[in-house]
């Protein structure tokens, strides 16, 4: 007779499952560009990513709304990991690019639901169960991090070793999963499902809008700097595998203080932080040329991003019903990540091949000041001094 996990067992396959996830995600995120990079130009590199960031932008929700149906989130999350592995390894058969495009497209409706599912499932978690969340989100930066740092030194003579790394990834991710707490989707049962209600909560629409201009500008960055370091920059790939080092473990304090910097800021106080520190991140991406001006780059790159995401995450987890609460999170998916990754690939291709990489980020500085512009239109239509969920 198998014994169920203990309680202590459970919480470390919550840790095991947040760290693999986004390790996943650092395949996809930072070395997917780099590979399709060796075989095609800028501009079909810029169709492929937006071709799957269109998959993005339906998929989330997908999946989301199947989490709160089903009888433990846990499942759906599981599915969609052993599913990528088996698509990743089909990434590297070909490299035609009507092959790379429709197989990314393919990966990415797999792939694009883990962050959502994931932070769903422990934020809610962490929650009712009293349970800290900062300290278990933390192991899915460092893990970001390090297999972003292990990736760039065994990509060293090429990038074929991906692909069995992220099946190895992938299989220990699927056992964190199964042995982490269950949390329940709460319209498991109910013969209708109506998403509808989400739509009163006016002020997550405008988080998702902030949200949407911010994550342009770090899209252009993640899908085409990484080609323009090392061919137009001449640096070492080392340089990239330290640079998202240095992004993600600038998280880390923020996930140290989660909840401390949200009931002291609210969720007004810090979008106007981020979207301030983008800009400015933006600037200096695109005149730092050395690997030091890069490095220093980098630690506001993983922070202001993620505290921008954060935003959206905390107001479902606060505000939103239990039964909707997969799908908000799945939205904030589809919408800003996977809507903007669409014309940040399509026009950020042409951009960098047109007026250079630094002109491209030089307009993405200009979208995160209209973001500024935006939160200060956000501001002045809620007079509490505090987030009015349907308002």
């Amino acid at each position: 007779m198998s014994q169920l996990p203990s309680a202590k067992h459970r919480i470390l396959g919550l840790f095991i499952a947040n760290g693999l996830v986004y390790g996943l995600n650092t395949f996809y995120n930072c070395f997917i560009p780099l590979y399709l990079g060796k075989y095609h130009s800028e501009s079909r590199v810029g169709i492929i990513i937006a071709s799957a960031s269109m998959v993005a932008i339906v998929f989330p929700l997908i999946w989301g709304m199947a989490a709160d149906r089903a009888k433990y989130k846990n499942n759906v999350l599981l599915t969609a990991v052993l599913l990528s592995a088996v698509v990743f390894t089909l990434v590297g058969l070909n490299q035609s690019f009507p092959y790379l495009l429709l197989i990314l497209m393919l990966l990415m409706a797999v792939m694009s639901p883990f962050a959502g599912l994931i932070d769903t499932i422990t934020l809610e978690y962490s929650s009712s169960a009293g349970v800290k969340y900062g300290p278990i989100r933390n192991t899915g930066t460092v893990m970001y991090g390090i297999i972003g740092i292990i990736l760039s030194l065994i990509t060293g003579s090429g990038m074929k070793a991906i692909f069995p790394a992220f099946v190895v990834t992938a299989a220990v991710c699927a056992f964190g999963i199964m042995i982490s707490p269950k949390v329940e989707g709460h319209s498991h049962g109910r013969k209708k499902f109506d998403i509808k209600p989400l739509f009163k909560y006016k002020k997550l629409f405008v988080i998702y809008a902030i949200l949407s201009l911010s994550m342009f500008g770090w899209s252009v960055y993640s899908n085409f700097f990484p080609t323009y370091m090392t061919e137009t920059l001449g640096l070492p790939g080392w340089v990239w595998g330290v640079n998202v080092a240095l992004s993600v473990f600038g998280e880390i304090p923020f996930f140290l203080f989660f909840d401390r910097i949200f009931d002291r800021l609210g969720i007004k106080g810090v979008l106007l932080s981020s979207s301030v520190v983008l800009t400015l991140r933006c600037v200096m991406v695109a005149f730092f040329k050395t690997s030091g001006g890069i490095f220093l780059t980098a630690l506001l790159t993983g922070p202001a991003i993620t505290i921008t995401m954060y935003c959206a995450a905390v107001f479902c987890n606060r505000y939103v019903e239990p039964e909707l609460k997969a799908t908000g999170h799945s939205l904030s998916q589809a919408l800003p990540m996977g809507g903007t990754r669409v014309l940040a690939a399509l026009l950020g291709g042409f951009l960098c091949q047109y007026l250079s990489f630094p002109g491209a980020m030089l307009i993405c500085a200009g979208l995160s000041v209209l973001s500024i512009v935006l939160w200060f239109f956000f501001i002045r239509t809620d007079k509490t001094g505090r987030l009015d969920p349907k308002k």
